[in-house]
């Protein structure tokens, strides 16, 4: 479990890079109440290089079961690769791994495909209560919204991607809607606490691997919601 990390500056990878991430590069447990506080991700791979503000790839532990990025938040200035899977939180969620509550505002993005303000390709992945702010173009597969690729498959807990694109001024004030919920905040801030007690109460034997770990509480900024 990383609980708690934050990260500010740029990251480089080189052409051999596959898996880039302002927290964790490809994450095999569990990420939670993480920040990339601010910077530019790049990469001269030629191909997969799994880009994420938080991470890069999500992907199943040695029991076989995914694994967990949950209330999070990234504010990336630009996401620069030249191929697929690139995104504010993450760049692909696999093997039934999760990203639950979580948001990015993600300035600007450079590469091929399969890329979004928050995930970049959700490969038979749970992605619930995720929020992108509409100022960062969206993946050519799947156009405004916060998943650039979406394919879903068979064995996923949630049948699908539940977000929210928001404005950077919705981010900062006036109300929102949960998406999984549909309860309506009178904040932004209101909001992802309410996704936080959402998770917070799902019960394990919905969530397989389900982390103990407790999620924080969410607070105003004199920007965007930022984490007790």
């Amino acid at each position: 479990v990383i609980d708690g990390a934050t990260f500010k500056g740029d990251i480089t990878g080189g052409e051999g890079a596959k898996t880039i991430g302002g927290i964790a590069g490809q994450n095999k447990g569990t990420l939670v109440n993480c920040a990339n506080l601010g910077g530019t991700m790049k990469t001269d791979a030629p191909k997969d290089p799994n880009m994420g503000g938080i991470v890069g790839q999500i992907a199943k532990g040695g029991d076989g079961l995914g694994r967990y990025v949950i209330n999070c938040y990234s504010r990336v200035d630009r996401l620069e690769a030249k191929h697929n899977d690139v995104g504010g939180i993450a760049g692909i969620v696999s093997d039934d791994s999760f990203v639950v509550n979580c948001y990015s505002t993600l300035a600007d993005v450079s590469q091929n495909d399969s890329f979004a303000s928050s995930v970049g390709y959700n490969k038979k992945g749970n992605v619930q209560n995720v929020y992108g702010n509409e100022a960062c173009p969206s993946g050519k597969k799947n156009p405004d919204w916060i998943v650039g690729n979406d394919s879903k498959q068979d064995g996923s807990v949630w049948a699908e991607s539940l977000g929210l694109l928001l404005s950077l001024d919705e981010m900062k004030s006036g109300s929102v809607t949960v998406p999984s919920s549909g309860q309506e905040c009178a904040s932004f801030t209101e909001a992802l606490n309410a996704g936080a007690e959402i998770y917070a109460s799902t019960p394990a034997e919905t969530l397989p691997a389900k982390p103990t770990t407790a999620v924080r509480k969410w607070v105003d900024s004199d920007t965007y919601p930022v984490l007790e």
